[in-house]
């Protein structure tokens, strides 16, 4: 018990004559009030990991990953090689310049991956951002279907395209614009907060419940961020990335908010609900096109990923 004050809490531990609590290791947890020592703090058992500090319980390892025998895990470690644990999700992924055997897609597995191999370019070809070569004729239209029409110059061994032509971002919403679009943040619970600045009425909703939500929408663990602006990105229908300054469309109806298409105008693309694996569709009038993006630590993303058919 902190002296003169409450019990310690838990994923806490408290010495005699403390004033305040401290945060259990990670890897270790305190599931009851009242821990005096961090010796005291028990370490995750094994096939259990704890990544974070001041915690009630361990999360186990999925059925791809493991510990070691001795306990305390702040991580898994993958079965399979060249597979790395994703703390967010639970889940293994291939390391990054490998990719699955037998052309697989890259989901979560405990079969090894193996190193990409991939050709090597003469000299008057140029690399596209997965390590294909292309000749003059391809770059043309590689920066064609990343720029849009008016093209652009690839970038030497980058694999990206300087476009010809910049979207000027007060073209696409304006400061005035930007000001009374829907501004959303996650709490540290989870929740997504909307802020209509126009009515200045604040709406939430659990993400979680909504129909095809996948993905942690936690802010983490850092007790001096209470919540975490969330960022909107989607693609089109030729796959163009783009970045909306509205919202999510799915979040406002599960809110109960009015809808960006209802506030603006047509929209770039809609999506098919039964198909619909994520929350996000675009509005042609505060959409940007192929962003480049500063984020500030703890922001949210929001994808949106569609299901091809045609794949299966």
């Amino acid at each position: 018990m902190i002296e003169n004050g409450y019990p310690c809490p838990v994923g806490h531990y408290c010495p005699t004559g403390s004033y305040l609590e401290t945060q259990c290791p990670a890897g270790t947890y305190a599931k009851f009030q009242g821990t005096e020592f961090e010796e005291d703090c028990v370490k995750c058992k094994v096939d259990y990991y704890n990544d974070l500090t001041g915690q009630a319980g361990c999360k186990k390892c999925g059925p791809t990953s493991e510990t070691d025998e001795s306990g305390g895990a702040t991580t898994c470690t993958c079965k399979g090689l060249n597979r790395k644990f994703q703390i967010e999700t639970g889940t293994c992924l291939c390391e990054s310049g490998y990719i699955p055997k037998n052309g697989q897609a890259d989901y979560d597995s405990s079969e090894d991956c193996e190193l990409i191999i991939v050709n090597v370019c003469t000299v008057d070809q140029s690399v596209d951002i997965n390590g294909n070569c292309l000749s003059q004729e391809d770059t043309v239209q590689y920066c064609i279907d990343i720029c849009g029409e008016d093209g652009g110059v690839i970038i030497e061994g980058s694999g990206l395209c300087e476009c010809n032509v910049i979207q000027d971002v007060d073209t696409v919403c304006d400061s005035t614009c930007r000001s009374t679009e829907i501004q959303a943040t996650v709490t540290s619970s989870g929740i997504v907060e909307l802020y209509d600045p126009v009515t200045e009425i604040t709406s939430s909703v659990d993400p979680s419940t909504i129909n095809g939500t996948f993905g942690n929408f936690r802010v983490g663990n850092d007790a001096s961020n209470s919540s975490a602006n969330l960022v909107s990105l989607a693609a089109t229908s030729d796959g163009t990335m783009t970045y909306d300054y509205s919202t999510s469309e799915a979040v406002l109806a599960a809110a109960g908010v009015q809808s960006n298409s209802d506030r603006s105008s047509t929209r770039l693309r809609r999506m098919r609900s039964n198909k619909l694996r994520n929350l996000q569709d675009v509005d042609a009038n505060t959409a940007i096109t192929n962003p480049t993006m500063c984020l500030s630590l703890g922001s949210t993303v929001l994808f949106s990923v569609s299901y091809d058919e045609t794949l299966d």
